[in-house]
């Protein structure tokens, strides 16, 4: 093994706890070492490294073309499975860009590329994130199919780190379903394989989004330190997309507890946060939110401002169902302007 590798193989386990910030610092500086060298497959693998920092980090233009490098150089070689990663690291490049057509086109040149190479590990992971991308399109019957056929093929194999990706991604398509027991407890399951391997990236998001299942299914009183972990874990490794979600599932929690001046203020920092990110399905959510959390409070026409935005970011990811949920909520303001009864419960 060379020293480059050995070198990757840190970095490789750094990102996989969550340590963003310091991957991204070391594969820049490993960068120009890796591209003098005339082993191919480091080289590689040190631009496929850096494209998946990038991409946790939210620099999604930088990472694009890293993957793109590192495609290259792997077929090249040629070298199958590192042709495999990068065609999945791109498919979840464009999945947090909220391109579903892209992100697809790719998982599934991953999939096949897997079931050719008969790599049960990456079949797996490429039922669970083609799951994600179907979550993301609001198609959550295909995205469960998909979940479940992971973690069938996972359980079959000793990639604890995948199979709890799977139990995440589970979780947070109930979540979205408004199942939030089912959520809970797959996203309970999550945790705990995460917890063994001290994932603590995978341990942040799942608390999150359980955090967030207990707010919205009505036990908000045990969300408290669900999300002060997850927000904990995120401000230690700079992960700032996950922070911004954060923040808005806090804000939540908050308003469930009546706490409206702190959720207000929980909400504008989210905003604040995500103004310079590429994620279009995060503020569509929040947006949601953020408009039901205002028509609670008879804030109609701020509600309305914000059910506006969500439907045109609706309509820019193509999504239908996220666009008919941003409408229901247009609908429930114009109905408590015309309605002098009660307002319409979240």
């Amino acid at each position: 093994m060379t020293e480059i590798a050995n070198t990757l193989d840190g970095i490789q386990a750094d990102l996989d706890k969550g340590k963003i910030k310091e991957a991204v610092k070391a594969l820049k500086e490993v960068l120009p070492k890796a591209d003098r060298s005339k082993n191919l497959k480091d080289r590689a693998r040190t631009h496929f490294l850096l494209g998946k920092a990038l991409t946790r980090s939210g620099d999604m233009d930088e990472s694009a073309k890293e993957y793109m490098k590192a495609r290259e150089i792997y077929e090249e070689i040629p070298d199958g499975n590192g042709i495999a990663e990068t065609l999945l690291g791109l498919g979840v490049l464009h999945r947090w860009r909220s391109d579903f057509a892209t992100a697809e086109e790719f998982l599934s040149l991953f999939l096949e590329q897997a079931t050719e190479l008969g790599d049960q590990e990456q079949i797996g992971q490429a039922h669970t994130e083609l799951g994600i991308v179907l979550a993301e399109r609001a198609v959550y019957e295909g995205a469960v199919a998909n979940f479940n056929e992971a973690l069938i093929v996972l359980k079959r194999t000793k990639n604890a780190y995948q199979l709890s990706r799977a139990y995440q991604s589970l979780g947070e398509a109930y979540k979205r379903m408004g199942r939030y027991i089912e959520a809970f407890e797959n996203l309970e399951e999550c945790m705990k394989i995460a917890e063994g391997l001290g994932l603590e990236r995978n341990i942040a998001y799942a608390s999150a989004s359980a955090a967030e299942c207990l707010a919205k299914g009505g036990n908000v009183d045990r969300a408290d330190r669900y999300i002060e972990r997850a927000i904990k874990i995120f401000d230690k490794t700079e992960d700032y997309l996950g922070l911004s979600d954060a923040l808005r599932i806090h804000a939540v929690v908050e308003w469930k507890k009546d706490n409206l001046k702190e959720a207000e203020r929980l909400f504008k920092e989210a905003f604040i946060a995500l103004a310079d990110k590429d994620v279009p399905a995060n503020e569509v959510q929040l947006s949601f939110d953020y408009a039901e959390f205002l028509l609670s409070k008879g804030e109609f026409k701020e509600a309305e401002i914000q059910a506006d935005k969500a439907i045109k970011m609706a309509r820019r990811l193509g999504v239908v169902g996220l666009e008919n949920r941003a409408w229901s909520i247009k609908n429930r303001v114009k109905g408590a302007t015309q309605d002098k009864g009660p307002l319409p419960k979240p």
